[in-house]
């Protein structure tokens, strides 16, 4: 026995041989791997604890006579010789078992050899499969990366655009409040110019009222004699610029 081994996992392992044998009709012993995966330990482990269990199942006791029995002794000397035959016949058959149960155990060995040359086996390719599903894991994740910097680069310049568009807006409002502020200053002048429309007529009214007194003034004072036409006042044109409308 394995001193080496862990009396837990010892159990675990031989209660799974037992339970896969036991399931077989204790036919066949079960394979290493299956041991393995059932009792869920390493392979160096399973396979040292398995030739035990293996050993203990095929280990017959046998009985070898090595020297003359005492009922032998106590016979009779006649018969000492045939007795001594008959105790080396089973001298020879205990040998002859012993011979058995070692082929045997070799035989058991060899299958056990094969056993675990085909659970490596198995274990390469389930390795290998791994590794290949890791590769392509990587592959996925790089994939996703880039695509992820892509996402994010698509993001900074929507950003950027964001940025930029809001300035264009903000400078388009800063304009139109000027537009606003030159068409009100524009508004308040044109109502400044029809006051001083209306101040220029009523100022023109009143000349026109003193011209026509100092007319009447004039002919009162003249001498007698042929009384010239007087001649209409002029009364100046208004200026395009004074149009409030237009």
């Amino acid at each position: 026995m394995n001193a080496g081994i862990n009396q837990e996992v010892r159990a675990r392992i031989i209660a799974a041989a037992d339970q896969l044998f036991e399931a077989g009709g204790r036919g066949d012993f079960p394979a290493v791997d299956a041991v393995r995966r059932a009792a869920r330990t390493d392979m160096n482990t399973t396979s040292q604890v398995m030739r035990e269990w293996r050993r203990a199942q095929t280990a017959q006791p046998a009985s070898v006579a090595v020297a003359i029995p005492e009922r032998v002794q106590q016979a009779q000397q006649a018969a000492l010789a045939e007795l001594w035959t008959a105790a080396q016949e089973l001298a020879n058959e205990a040998l002859t078992a012993a011979r058995q149960a070692w082929e045997a155990e070799r035989v058991e060995a060899d299958a056990l050899r094969a056993e675990l040359s085909q659970a490596f086996e198995s274990q390469a390719e389930e390795l290998a499969a791994a590794q290949a599903r890791i590769a392509e894991l990587e592959t996925e994740a790089q994939q996703t990366g880039q695509a992820l910097a892509g996402v994010r680069a698509e993001m900074a310049q929507a950003q950027e655009q964001t940025h930029t568009a809001t300035a264009r807006v903000a400078e388009i409002e800063r304009r139109a409040d000027n537009l606003h502020a030159e068409l009100d200053r524009a508004h308040t002048a044109l109502a400044e110019l029809a006051t001083a429309r209306e101040q220029a007529a009523r100022q023109l009214g009143e000349l026109d009222a003193l011209r026509s007194q100092n007319a009447a003034l004039l002919a009162m004072l003249r001498p007698a004699g042929p009384v010239e036409p007087e001649k209409p006042a002029r009364t100046p044109r208004a200026s395009k610029n004074d149009n409030p409308e237009g």
